[in-house]
């Protein structure tokens, strides 16, 4: 399985992995539990670390470590980390946006999960 997390998901691995705050959420934690043990692929978008250091940086609190910890994460967990450049979030928010979200996050969460979901009912064979 392959799982995307939202900000507020990320926030909780961000937390466990840098304070050892445990996670209240049963479903969060069987996905980073499945992520430590190689099974299942969790993923983030940079779009929404950046969020996260945004408001970091806003509160004053430092934000060099955070960085490092969570691109030192792939190395300990089935983590996948989503560059997104700011050209493909215009192009987002311009084309693919969804009227019936008020997030850009739901969207980015949900495409995520199609790219990296193969679905073997749509592939061509010959």
């Amino acid at each position: 399985m392959h799982y995307c997390l939202n900000r507020e998901q990320l926030q909780q691995l961000l937390d466990l992995k840098m304070a050892g705050t445990p996670v209240e959420d049963a479903a969060l934690r069987c996905m980073i539990d499945g992520a430590e043990n190689w099974q299942d692929e969790v993923g983030v978008h940079n779009y929404l670390v950046c969020l996260i250091l945004c408001s970091r940086l806003r509160a004053g609190r430092e934000c060099q470590r955070l960085v490092e910890r969570l691109y030192e994460l792939p190395d300990e967990m089935y983590l996948y980390i989503q560059e997104l450049e700011s050209g493909f979030v215009e192009y987002v928010l311009k084309n693919l946006r969804s009227t019936s979200r008020c997030s850009i996050e739901d969207d980015l969460v949900e495409l995520q999960l199609a790219w990296r979901d193969y679905r073997y009912d749509a592939t061509i064979r010959y």
